[in-house]
C-alpha cells in the first residue's frame, strides 16, 4: 500500500509540472503576439479541448478569433455552407455565407501553435449557429 501511495505521488507530481511546463509554453506565445495578451490562456484551453474557434475580442464590425491552424478554420468554414469568394492580397480572403451575407477573413498571425484572424462583416457565431 506504501508504494501505491508513492507511486501516485510521482504521479501527480510528474502530471502537474508537465502541464505547468505547457501554460508557460503557451503564455509566452501569446504574450509576444499583439493580437493575444496573458489572460488568452482560457482560449488557448478551449482550442486544445477541441472547440473549432475562440473568440479573443470583438469589434463593432470585427472579431479576432483564435483557431488551431488555418486548415481547421477552412475546414470549419466549410462544414458551415460558406464559401470562398476570391484569395484577396496580403492574407485576406473573401467568403459567403451561405445565406449570402458576404465577409472577409484576414490572417494576423499564421503558423506557429495558434493562428489569429479578424473576421469582418459577420460574427463567428452566426456562422456557427447557422442551420
Amino acid at each position: 500500500m506504501d508504494a501505491a501511495k508513492k507511486a501516485a505521488k510521482w504521479m501527480v507530481i510528474v502530471f502537474g509540472v508537465m502541464t505547468l511546463l505547457f501554460v508557460i509554453y503557451a503564455e509566452i506565445h501569446l504574450v509576444t503576439h499583439e493580437e493575444t495578451t496573458f489572460g488568452d490562456i482560457v482560449s488557448v484551453a478551449k482550442i486544445n479541448l477541441g472547440a473549432d474557434y475562440a473568440v479573443l475580442s470583438t469589434a463593432q464590425d470585427s472579431e479576432t478569433i483564435m483557431v488551431k491552424d488555418a486548415n481547421n478554420l477552412k475546414a470549419f468554414l466549410s462544414r458551415k455552407g460558406c464559401t470562398k469568394k476570391n484569395g484577396g492580397s496580403r492574407g485576406t480572403c473573401d467568403y459567403e455565407t451561405k445565406d449570402g451575407k458576404a465577409f472577409s477573413v484576414c490572417s494576423k498571425t499564421d503558423g506557429g501553435i495558434y493562428s489569429t484572424y479578424t473576421i469582418k462583416g459577420v460574427k463567428i457565431e452566426e456562422i456557427a449557429w447557422s442551420k
